[in-house]
């Protein structure tokens, strides 16, 4: 290697340094504090004043389409209440969990009594009754107190 390749390997060296150096510099005060003042506030909408209602500071919705997300759904809300338990310390009450059941995951929001009354207008057959009640069955046993 001669000479002029060699102090152009050096020079481009010091050159990446400079700028890794450069661009790992903390940020300034100034660049903080306008941060800081852009904090994320969520878009609120008349047809969400419902959700004022949950009590709770720290809000959760668990969205379920399909029928196996049901089970998942809640399940998944109860480790969001044990997590924030345990990692936290909060309490049931600083928390809101909505779980949104739709489309093939809607069977599973109904009860008994909406299932026997004229409202579904639905026949369901046997097999598929006993898997909605199993499946309703494995929510209401992983549910939290604080989950209606």
């Amino acid at each position: 290697m001669n000479r002029n390749d060699q102090a152009r390997r050096s020079m481009l060296s010091v050159l990446g340094a400079a700028i890794a150096a450069f661009s790992l510099r903390p940020q300034s005060a100034h660049a903080q504090s306008e941060r800081a003042a852009r904090t994320f506030q969520p878009a609120r909408h008349p047809e969400d004043e419902w959700m004022d209602t949950v009590p709770g500071k720290h809000r959760t919705v668990i969205d379920c389409a399909a029928a196996g997300a049901a089970g998942t759904g809640v399940f998944y809300a109860n480790n969001i209440f044990t997590a924030n338990r345990n990692g936290y310390q909060l309490t049931d009450a600083d928390v809101a969990v909505i779980v949104v059941l739709r489309h093939e995951a809607t069977t599973f929001a109904y009860n008994d009594a909406m299932w026997a009354s004229d409202t579904l207008a639905v026949d369901v057959p046997e097999d598929l009754d006993r898997v909605r009640q199993a499946y309703r069955a494995r929510i209401d046993n992983a549910a939290s107190p604080s989950i209606d």
